[in-house]
């Protein structure tokens, strides 16, 4: 007994020293080591005034991801804007959720671009290697187009008129979800149009006459599409499904031809 008492005074000196002389195992708090977190992209690479107002969803790529009640995203270094982050996809993607405020254009109306970091525990920040960027732009809004009516064929010339249509749009977006086109911008003629060629579209239902599609304008493609209010009407073109007669003399060619096409 006596020497379980030395032992345990002897224990008390080396690690605690209680003030009533009670003999109490030293303190500890766990630390973990992980490997460190990198960031090679986010998508999308651009959002306007109407998204950050909304508030929306930042996916940011890279690798050594693992799940973290801390883990956050950080935008525009040291005192920047922060957005809660959760890892979903096996560990290689982080979904940030970017705040509905904090952002100002108003020394730079043009836009203004943010480095994207990521800390596990919501303290150390990694930048990415190069730099990851993700651009804050001014609100797009398409409203027209010119002309209204154009053949599904497509390989016709649209003009696109709005309001701050930015400098580096480079993609007219026809259509929504799955069945959205990405065609380049053709001319960008001011801040207010800009000219694309249609695409060939595919109507739906099939057998329908025309289709009204959404028309939008975006920087690098359908994720940083900007709002839009226009539609462009695809109008179905005639399709030859039977000749009647099969053969005749030439000058009876185009009563042939009208029966062809329905006309």
């Amino acid at each position: 007994m006596a020497g379980s008492r030395r032992i345990c005074r002897n224990y008390c000196r080396r690690y605690i020293a209680p003030a009533d002389g009670r003999c109490q195992g030293p303190p500890y708090a766990r630390f973990e080591y992980s490997e460190q977190w990198k960031i090679t992209r986010v998508y999308p690479s651009e959002f306007d005034e109407k998204q950050q107002a909304e508030g929306f969803k930042l996916f940011v790529s890279g690798e050594n991801f693992r799940p973290s009640r801390t883990a956050m995203c950080r935008l525009g270094g040291e005192g920047g804007i922060l957005a809660p982050a959760e890892v979903i996809l096996n560990n290689f993607t982080l979904l940030c959720a970017v705040p509905s405020t904090g952002f100002s254009l108003a020394s730079s109306p043009a836009g203004t671009t943010y480095e994207v970091e990521v800390a596990m525990n919501g303290q150390d920040f990694t930048p990415g290697v190069p730099p990851v960027l993700v651009r804050f732009v001014t609100a797009t809004s398409v409203v027209t187009v010119d002309p209204e009516n154009v053949s599904a064929l497509g390989n016709l010339p649209l003009t696109v008129t709005g309001a701050s249509l930015a400098a580096d749009a480079r993609y007219c977006i026809f259509g929504e979800g799955e069945r959205a086109v990405e065609v380049p911008v053709s001319v960008l003629a001011s801040d207010r149009q800009v000219v694309c060629t249609t695409p060939h579209w595919e109507i739906r239902p099939h057998g329908a006459a025309s289709e009204r599609v959404l028309v939008r304008l975006s920087t690098d493609g359908v994720g940083t599409a900007r709002s839009s209010t226009a539609y462009v009407n695809f109008v179905a073109y005639p399709e030859p499904l039977t000749v009647d007669p099969i053969e005749g003399p030439v000058e009876g060619r185009d009563n042939a031809f009208r029966r062809a096409f329905g006309h």
